[in-house]
């Protein structure tokens, strides 16, 4: 296993989509849409927190608010 491997920081975020994604920007013809996942504490408090998606990840699945959402990065 590399090095850095070992001592990448990785989060991983489970919650439901609470706005539907909108443009952000474009980088080299790619284009990026924000939306909010909702996140639960355990004090039954809520975070929404902003993700930014490459738009060739989105194809052929819903990011329509309400959804459930895992990520990974």
């Amino acid at each position: 296993m590399d090095y850095a491997e070992n001592t990448a920081n990785k989060a991983y975020l489970s919650g439901t989509i609470a706005f539907p994604p909108v443009y952000s920007h474009e980088l080299y013809g790619e284009g990026f849409y924000e939306l909010h996942i909702s996140v639960g504490r355990l004090s039954d408090q809520k975070d929404i927190l902003p993700v930014t998606v490459s738009e060739r990840l989105m194809e052929g699945r819903d990011f329509s608010a309400g959804c459930e959402l895992a990520v990974l990065g």
